[in-house]
Protein backbone atom coordinates (compact mmCIF):
# COMPACT_ATOMS: atom_id res chain seq x y z
CA UNK A 1 0.00 0.00 0.00
CA UNK A 2 2.80 2.42 0.91
CA UNK A 3 4.58 1.84 -2.41
CA UNK A 4 1.37 2.57 -4.29
CA UNK A 5 0.90 5.96 -2.59
CA UNK A 6 4.60 6.73 -2.74
CA UNK A 7 4.52 6.30 -6.53
CA UNK A 8 1.68 8.85 -6.75
CA UNK A 9 3.60 11.57 -4.95
CA UNK A 10 4.80 14.65 -6.80
CA UNK A 11 8.06 16.26 -5.70
CA UNK A 12 7.35 19.61 -4.04
CA UNK A 13 10.04 21.85 -2.61
CA UNK A 14 8.47 25.27 -2.83
CA UNK A 15 9.29 25.67 -6.52
CA UNK A 16 6.89 25.57 -9.43
CA UNK A 17 6.35 22.02 -10.65
CA UNK A 18 5.91 22.62 -14.38
CA UNK A 19 6.48 18.92 -15.19
CA UNK A 20 3.43 17.85 -13.18
CA UNK A 21 1.29 20.47 -14.92
CA UNK A 22 2.50 19.41 -18.38
CA UNK A 23 1.92 15.73 -17.57
CA UNK A 24 -1.63 16.42 -16.39
CA UNK A 25 -2.40 18.63 -19.40
CA UNK A 26 -0.97 16.01 -21.76
CA UNK A 27 -3.19 13.29 -20.32
CA UNK A 28 -6.22 15.57 -20.59
CA UNK A 29 -5.42 16.50 -24.19
CA UNK A 30 -4.89 12.85 -25.10
CA UNK A 31 -8.25 11.86 -23.64
CA UNK A 32 -10.27 14.38 -25.66
CA UNK A 33 -12.32 12.44 -28.22
CA UNK A 34 -12.71 15.40 -30.57
CA UNK A 35 -8.97 15.89 -31.03
CA UNK A 36 -7.54 14.24 -34.10
CA UNK A 37 -3.89 14.41 -35.15
CA UNK A 38 -4.80 17.38 -37.36
CA UNK A 39 -6.42 19.44 -34.58
CA UNK A 40 -4.26 22.30 -33.30
CA UNK A 41 -4.14 22.35 -29.49
CA UNK A 42 -2.58 24.85 -27.11
CA UNK A 43 -1.14 24.30 -23.67
CA UNK A 44 -0.93 27.55 -21.68
CA UNK A 45 1.18 27.64 -18.52
CA UNK A 46 0.45 30.39 -16.02
CA UNK A 47 3.10 30.66 -13.30
CA UNK A 48 4.36 33.05 -10.68
CA UNK A 49 7.40 31.11 -9.64
CA UNK A 50 10.95 30.03 -10.12
CA UNK A 51 12.04 26.69 -11.44
CA UNK A 52 15.06 25.03 -9.87
CA UNK A 53 17.46 23.02 -12.04
CA UNK A 54 15.93 19.66 -11.09
CA UNK A 55 12.42 20.87 -11.93
CA UNK A 56 13.67 22.42 -15.18
CA UNK A 57 15.13 19.07 -16.29
CA UNK A 58 11.90 17.26 -15.36
CA UNK A 59 9.80 19.87 -17.19
CA UNK A 60 12.03 19.72 -20.26
CA UNK A 61 11.75 15.94 -20.37
CA UNK A 62 7.97 16.07 -19.94
CA UNK A 63 7.57 18.68 -22.68
CA UNK A 64 9.72 16.61 -25.06
CA UNK A 65 7.62 13.54 -24.22
CA UNK A 66 4.41 15.47 -24.89
CA UNK A 67 5.78 16.64 -28.25
CA UNK A 68 6.71 13.05 -29.18
CA UNK A 69 3.37 11.56 -28.13
CA UNK A 70 1.01 14.18 -29.50
CA UNK A 71 1.11 16.19 -32.70
CA UNK A 72 0.07 19.82 -33.11
CA UNK A 73 0.40 20.93 -29.49
CA UNK A 74 1.69 24.47 -28.99
CA UNK A 75 3.10 25.60 -25.66
CA UNK A 76 2.77 29.16 -24.34
CA UNK A 77 3.93 30.41 -20.93
CA UNK A 78 2.63 33.41 -19.01
CA UNK A 79 4.72 34.70 -16.12
CA UNK A 80 3.07 36.72 -13.37
CA UNK A 81 5.19 38.80 -11.00
CA UNK A 82 8.85 39.49 -10.46
CA UNK A 83 9.94 36.01 -9.34
CA UNK A 84 9.38 34.22 -12.64
CA UNK A 85 12.33 32.45 -14.25
CA UNK A 86 11.61 33.64 -17.81
CA UNK A 87 14.81 32.23 -19.32
CA UNK A 88 14.04 28.72 -18.08
CA UNK A 89 10.43 28.94 -19.27
CA UNK A 90 11.65 29.93 -22.74
CA UNK A 91 13.96 26.89 -22.78
CA UNK A 92 11.06 24.65 -21.80
CA UNK A 93 8.87 26.11 -24.57
CA UNK A 94 11.60 25.39 -27.12
CA UNK A 95 11.65 21.75 -25.98
CA UNK A 96 8.37 21.13 -27.83
CA UNK A 97 10.28 19.87 -30.86
CA UNK A 98 11.84 21.15 -34.05
CA UNK A 99 8.92 23.46 -34.81
CA UNK A 100 9.34 25.26 -31.48
CA UNK A 101 13.07 26.06 -31.77
CA UNK A 102 13.58 29.78 -31.55
CA UNK A 103 10.00 30.46 -30.39
CA UNK A 104 10.80 30.88 -26.68
CA UNK A 105 10.74 34.68 -26.71
CA UNK A 106 7.69 34.76 -28.94
CA UNK A 107 5.68 32.33 -26.81
CA UNK A 108 6.59 33.70 -23.40
CA UNK A 109 4.43 36.56 -22.15
CA UNK A 110 5.36 38.55 -19.08
CA UNK A 111 2.25 39.79 -17.33
CA UNK A 112 2.52 43.01 -15.35
CA UNK A 113 1.74 43.30 -11.69
CA UNK A 114 1.21 46.38 -9.59
CA UNK A 115 4.08 47.22 -7.28
CA UNK A 116 1.78 48.71 -4.67
CA UNK A 117 -1.41 47.29 -3.27
CA UNK A 118 -4.46 49.26 -4.45
CA UNK A 119 -5.71 49.88 -0.91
Amino acid sequence: MFLHFNALQVRMNGGTNIAAAVAKAGSLLKSLPSCSHHTRRVLALLTDGRIDSYQAREAGAMVARLADEQANVGLWAFGVGRGVDAVELMRIIEGMGKGAKGLGKERYVELCVRDDAPW
